[in-house]
């Protein structure tokens, strides 16, 4: 896929889905990210940000970069689409990790099996969702809004994973390249096997400014320093 997806993996079940960042409108991630950010991390629940599903709540705990959300519904009679303040159960809970190496799997799931490739939104289905059924379809459009928006949020690891991702391909492709250069260079000069390797890669300009920029990209930098450089 040419486009940037999230994993989209439904635990009990193993369904994976593919979500495009082109499945969410930006409208959306713009409504969202207030809400994110002021929900985040307040230890309590909070009302969903849609007056229609204003009856559900959830609640947002940063964990290591990745964001857990568990949402919540009334566990008693409520009006649908006003604040509800009785008693809740959880419905739904799901982690969003942006990094490979991100902890919040083994957090959720309590192991590696079925780990997909980040970055991933991966969903727990609570017993309570029994009673809402009807609301499990919008449910699944809220959970990869809310990932697409918390990546947007907390760009740096998902972005650089992909930047490296990207100079490793365009390394191997240029190392190829010099192999196919080293018959032609041998034949010209007497070198050592280490030299003819040496003087081809010193031959491609775009090869050293490979290893340059992958040298950058793995020393430890600000968030500021880190977004400038990916911003070039």
């Amino acid at each position: 896929m040419n486009q940037p997806h999230i994993n989209h993996l439904t635990l009990s079940t193993g369904h994976n889905a593919y979500t495009s960042r082109a499945d969410v409108p930006r409208e959306v991630i713009t409504n969202l990210t207030p809400w994110l950010r002021s929900s985040v991390n307040t230890g309590k629940a909070h009302p969903l940000p849609a007056a229609s599903v204003s009856h559900f709540s959830a609640r947002l705990d940063e964990q290591a970069g990745g964001l857990l959300v568990t949402v919540y519904a009334p566990a008693e009679p409520y009006q649908e689409g006003e604040r509800f303040n009785g008693e809740t159960m959880p419905i739904v809970t799901f982690g969003v990790a942006g990094c490979d190496d991100d902890p919040l799997w083994s957090r959720l799931v309590g192991g590696e099996p079925m780990k997909p490739k980040a970055p991933w939104c991966a969903v727990s289905l609570h017993t309570g969702l029994m009673l809402y059924m009807l609301d499990a379809a919008w449910m699944g459009d809220f959970e990869r809004c809310v990932a697409w928006a918390w990546l947007e949020m907390m760009p740096i690891p998902f972005r650089v994973t992909k930047v490296q991702e990207a100079v490793n391909a365009m390394l191997a492709t240029a190392a190829k390249a010099a192999h196919d250069m080293r018959p032609q260079v041998v034949q010209t000069h007497s070198w050592h096997p280490q030299q003819v390797d040496t003087a081809v890669r010193l031959m491609s300009p775009e090869f050293c400014a490979l290893l340059k920029m992958k040298a950058a990209l793995n020393r430890p930098k600000s968030v500021i320093e880190r977004q400038a450089q990916l911003s070039v």
